[in-house]
């Protein structure tokens, strides 16, 4: 098997808990795992980063790597998708497009290639006027509105709209006639 076959294989094989069975390894770090050639697991760890920046094709100055760059997000109208004839018809986007992206599966930002989470809401109980929302896709799910997409880079960029709880007191009447 050739090389490029074995990496074909390779990425055929998925598994959603992968990260928790890593995370487990190191921090339990067994012995009995640990090969022959490493006197500890910090040697062993060190090598493996080491040569996936040599085998990776990293540049010289990791000062100059960011990680968006291969970590992007596209958030897809949830029914005409990202780039749809609506899209083209309309003359108006139906998805976010691509942008560069702090988070993935194993981060505090998770999200992958094209999804996120729905919205972001903070609750301050002691000051209900404190409160902060920001919906990832808008308030909208037309892609003709104006407010199709219009939290999506706040929420990209971490930040959120103060959403207040508490409103003055405002009065009603209503007057109810005998028929």
């Amino acid at each position: 098997m050739s090389d490029q076959q074995l990496n074909e294989l390779l990425e055929l094989y998925t598994w959603g808990e992968k990260t928790s069975a890593l995370e487990l390894i190191l921090q339990h770090t067994p012995a009995r795992w640990l090969p022959h050639a490493f006197a500890n697991w910090n040697e062993l760890l060190a090598t493996a980063v080491q040569r996936g920046l040599h085998f990776a094709n990293a540049p010289g100055n990791l000062s100059t790597w960011a990680y968006g760059s291969i970590s992007t997000v596209e958030i897809p109208h949830p029914i005409f998708g990202s780039h749809s004839p609506l899209s083209t018809l309309l003359g108006v986007p139906t998805g976010s497009g691509f942008h560069p992206n702090g988070g993935d599966g194993t981060t505090i930002q998770q999200t992958g290639l094209h999804f996120g989470p729905s919205e972001r809401f903070t609750a301050d109980l002691a000051n209900p006027d404190d409160t902060h929302s920001n919906i990832t896709t808008g308030e909208s799910g037309n892609p003709a509105s104006p407010w199709f997409l219009d939290q999506f880079l706040p929420w990209l960029r971490g930040t959120t709209f103060t959403l207040p709880l508490i409103h003055p007191a405002i009065t009603h009447t209503l007057t109810l006639t005998p028929l």
